[in-house]
């Protein structure tokens, strides 16, 4: 079979799974289908290669499957360069060289869900995510969650995580659980904790706390502490407050201690993130007037090992207008201190809805440099989206992105087309 068909079998068999459950027609079946054309280059030195990525996502739910309680979900992917040329196996040397892959598929989730017994058990069997305080995994395996009496769950979970490819997980596995107390919207209190093997052998082990304290309607506090068991410290550890003491008012503020290794942020081209542990404080604000103007401010200081502190500041003005006050105008600027090179940031965007069917979105930002990379000290990002939504199930959106730096050679343009149907009836 040609590899370039091999991808799109695998998507069939995929999407054929995530038909299964319509064997059951005494099942109430929702789901949805989106389909993602992206056009895009890359370039490798002075190689450019365009690209014309086909993303098609596919999930369909089966409620009330056989017993009352009993669910089946099932979601997957699958992507196809249309443009890419393809290279057949050969010989480079005395090796054989692996074919050019133009397409991959996966299968995300699986599982089967119980919930049973007035609300006693929580069951989850078969490939699913796994969100339990310290953990935060996508496994194949099993989740059970116990609610003895009011306000209290006992959960554990075992199998083998999914960035374990399927024929090389010999010997991978993890388990771990969570305990937590709530009382009504005002507490919750939980300790959680896991271990994950990679070929037989001890690979992490983390365990911690979490907290959610809302003693009015007005304030809450949310945070948790992390620590790694293997190698005896603290590597997460974040606590935020919320305050809304005021009708369309709202003020946040918190602190985290970053651990790179773990997370990095990858949302700007200029990222204050190094291979050091960063404390980072940070706050930030919000105040509509009249319900149609909107004031937002936020700061942040990240606090390095050995480097010198860095901040980030800005503040922005939106306007709202229509029924549900949907349609924005706004506008912002940042400032990023740094020592080695900080930057002006300045954004403006606009979504406008044309009626139930049509909208308009608009959003472009220019980063300014303070010292120049190579002969440019500019950036840009900027992308246009017009959307169409013929029924309320069936949405088109196509949107162009354009994008240029100091590190890319020539500017990028690219396309993206999203084209999505949800089922919730019948099917």
């Amino acid at each position: 079979m040609s590899h370039r068909l091999k991808p799109i079998m695998r998507f069939t068999l995929l999407l054929a799974a995530c038909l299964a459950p319509s064997l059951a027609p005494a099942a109430d079946y929702y789901g949805g289908l989106t389909t993602l054309p992206y056009s895009f280059s890359t370039q490798t030195g002075d190689n450019v290669t365009q690209h014309l990525f086909i993303y098609q996502y596919a999930d369909v739910h089966a409620a009330n499957f056989g017993a009352e309680g009993l669910s089946m979900h099932f979601a997957g992917w699958g992507r196809y360069d249309a443009q890419e040329p393809y290279d057949d196996p050969g010989v480079d040397g005395d090796e054989l060289r692996e074919p050019d892959q133009p397409g991959d598929a996966d299968l995300t989730s699986a599982y089967l869900r119980w919930q049973g017994i007035d609300g006693l058990v929580d069951f989850y069997m078969g490939r699913h995510f796994v969100s339990a305080g310290v953990t935060a995994e996508n496994i194949d395996g099993a989740d059970l969650a116990l609610h003895p009496c009011a306000g209290f769950t006992l959960r554990a979970f075992g199998g083998v995580p999914t960035v374990s490819k399927v024929g090389e997980r010999r010997g991978d596995m993890g388990a771990g659980g969570r305990a937590s107390i709530r009382y009504r919207q005002y507490f919750e209190l939980g300790a959680s904790g896991h271990y994950f093997l990679e070929d037989s052998e001890l690979d992490r082990a983390n365990a911690g706390g979490d907290l959610y304290l809302a003693p009015c309607r007005y304030f809450d506090v949310i945070g948790h502490a992390f620590v790694d068991t293997l190698f005896g410290e603290l590597y997460d550890f974040a606590a935020f407050a919320n305050f809304y003491a005021v009708t369309d008012f709202r003020m946040r503020g918190g602190y985290a201690r970053v651990m790179p290794q773990s997370y990095l942020g990858k949302m700007s081209y200029f990222s204050v993130f190094s291979a050091e542990t960063i404390d980072r404080i940070e706050g930030d604000l919000s105040y509509t007037f009249n319900r149609r103007v909107r004031v937002l401010g936020d700061y942040t200081h990240y606090s390095y090992d050995e480097a010198d502190d860095a901040r980030r500041f800005g503040g922005g003005l939106e306007i709202l207008w229509g029924k549900m006050r949907d349609n924005v105008l706004g506008g912002g600027y940042k400032r990023l201190d740094k020592d080695d090179n900080g930057y002006d940031a300045a954004r403006g965007y606009l979504k406008q809805n044309f009626g139930p069917k049509f909208h308009v979105a608009l959003n472009s930002m220019t980063y300014m440099l303070d010292e120049k990379i190579g002969d440019e000290d500019t950036a840009f990002d900027g992308d246009m989206s017009l959307g169409f939504k013929p029924t309320p199930r069936f949405i088109i959106q196509a949107t162009g992105l354009y994008r240029s730096s100091p590190s890319m050679k020539d500017d990028d343009l690219q396309g993206l087309l999203k084209i999505a149907y949800n089922v919730e009836r019948k099917i």
